[in-house]
């Protein structure tokens, strides 16, 4: 999920969020619900980068596509699985470098498939997704 849409939903209920050095804060917690203040919690990194002025786009379309492989994997329905399939069964080592993602992300604590890996994300995470994004366009694109 883009953090905007956190930031932008947390403001429609009359709250907003704010960074003071890596720390987040709600004005007004008393205005969100408790599932909107879990959400806040699960992407906390992503809104902080964002809230910076240092989420770019480039890493909105690599965390977005991590999280449409993740999706696929979970079997979650979205139009583009049988596309994530086909290309995945090509190309095996973009295959072993997402499940290798899956193991570090699990060596940093995320333990239910079903949560967001926004918190359990750090350089070698990083890295595995820039990996695997370009591997994905590169496919994707036809080269």
């Amino acid at each position: 999920m883009h953090p905007k849409k956190i930031v932008d939903g947390v403001a429609e209920l009359g709250a907003v969020l704010t960074v003071e050095g890596n720390d987040l804060y709600v004005e007004n917690p008393e205005k969100i619900y408790p599932e909107v203040e879990e959400l806040i919690k699960a992407y906390k990194p992503r809104v902080i980068t964002y809230l910076k002025g240092e989420y770019s786009a480039q890493q909105q379309a690599i965390d977005q596509t991590i999280e449409k492989i993740l999706a696929c994997f979970l079997g979650e329905p979205q139009d583009v699985n049988g596309k994530i399939q086909d290309w995945l069964k090509k190309d095996e080592a973009s295959a072993d470098l997402f499940l290798q993602l899956f193991v570090e992300w699990r060596k940093n604590g995320w333990m239910q498939v079903r949560e967001p890996t926004a918190n359990y994300e750090n350089h070698i995470t990083q890295e595995l997704s820039k990996i695997i994004f370009n591997n994905a366009m590169r496919h994707f694109k036809g080269g």
